[in-house]
């Protein structure tokens, strides 16, 4: 019985796949009219190291969190990659062209802040009047105070201008914040954590990588990716750069700062593609930065998944001015300056930028600002970095 029920279900059977058969070739034949043939790939080494490049920017790019992202950077080296320290307060002599190349910022020198200001003058002198006599009450406090007679000159300054910088804030969030919701609603940060990690190319060789290039070159036995090129002994070097600010107080918004390139002289699209495609004559280590093998870190102050995820002002100190020798002159003070504000501008962007999802494979689709002021307690300094 068993054996007259299988030789009957086998026509069935074989009727059926017959059925499904010509039904899918008449739904191919009907949808497609011609035949869709993958694309024929050049077997070259250069198209392997290329597509194998794509491939893995593409997977970087399909990562779903702001973790992994982050610490997808750090995957491909165990120990961390060879990375050019950049710490705030140590700028050297001449700093300015490095900072610009490495952040591909264009300096822009305004008297005025780009913003737009809602307030009304007569709002605007009301305030003033009333703010005006409670920061010159907190300015002669901090200087009646007394502090430690062992600290240097610098570590005094640093003290009071974070003293008196923590007294300004909580005077003007209060007297502010009734006008205006955003900076009653924000958020305040003490001595947060500002770290940067980028990537920049286009830099000349410095002596050890020339020298370390030139063996690779003379000896055949070492197999290492791109040294049988012609153009190996003489190309430019990629450097990674990590970035540690000192922040002394921030202030966190939940809505962005509006864009202000359209309130500026803005440079032009053939000046921005001639700074992409520049190459920095000197390398990091002309300067004097200090190179380590680390894990590179982006923080803007806080971590991913805070409500307000948009930096308002920062406060940072120039004290390390005093420090600076007096013959450097009253120019390169200036571009000492400008240099931090750049420093700093870049970091805050590229760490928000980080937190909403955007990294060297995913390029950002709108504008991100940064406001913030550089004072040694006397004199400030206010700068917005878009």
């Amino acid at each position: 019985m068993l054996s007259k029920y299988r030789m009957k279900s086998i026509p069935v059977l074989l009727r059926s796949i017959n059925l499904s058969c010509r039904t899918l070739c008449s739904a191919l034949q009907e949808t497609s009219g011609k035949a869709n043939y993958p694309p024929i790939e050049p077997v070259t080494e250069e198209y392997k190291k290329l597509a194998a490049r794509k491939r893995l920017h593409e997977k970087y790019r399909k990562v779903k969190t702001v973790e992994e992202k982050l610490f997808a950077l750090n995957l491909p080296r165990y120990w961390g990659w060879e990375t050019t320290v950049i710490n705030e307060g140590n700028i050297p002599y001449n700093f300015i062209d490095f900072v610009k190349y490495a952040t591909r910022t264009h300096l822009v020198k305004s008297d005025k802040v780009p913003v737009t200001n809602p307030v009304s003058e007569e709002e605007l002198n009301s305030l003033l009047d009333i703010v005006k006599p409670q920061i010159q009450r907190a300015i002669l406090f901090q200087e009646s105070l007394s502090y430690k007679d062992d600290a240097s000159d610098i570590e005094l300054g640093e003290l009071k201008t974070k003293s008196l910088i923590e007294q300004v804030n909580r005077i003007l969030m209060n007297n502010l914040g009734r006008h205006a919701p955003h900076i009653f609603n924000a958020e305040v940060d003490y001595d947060p954590r500002f770290e940067a990690f980028w990537k920049v190319g286009g830099f000349s060789q410095s002596i050890d990588e020339h020298a370390r290039r030139t063996e690779v070159l003379e000896r055949d036995d070492i197999p290492f990716e791109g040294h049988d090129e012609e153009d190996y002994a003489n190309r430019p070097v990629e450097h990674w750069f990590q970035y540690f600010g000192r922040v002394l107080i921030q202030l966190r918004a939940q809505l962005p700062l509006r864009p202000i390139s359209e309130q500026l002289e803005t440079p032009s699209g053939g000046e921005t593609e001639q700074l992409s495609a520049a190459k920095f004559k000197y390398s990091p280590a002309f300067y004097g930065l200090e190179e380590k093998r680390r894990f590179g870190t982006t923080l803007p102050g806080f971590w991913p998944g805070s409500e307000s995820e948009y930096q308002l002002l920062s406060y940072h100190s120039c004290q390390h001015l005093q420090g600076r020798p007096p013959h450097f002159g009253r120019d390169e003070h200036e571009d000492a300056l400008h240099s931090q504000a750049m420093l700093a501008g870049h970091a805050s962007c590229h760490g928000h930028a980080s937190y909403q999802g955007f990294s060297t494979f995913n390029e950002v689709t709108y504008p991100l600002v940064s406001q913030h002021v550089i004072t040694d307690g006397r004199h400030s300094r206010s700068t917005s970095i878009s």
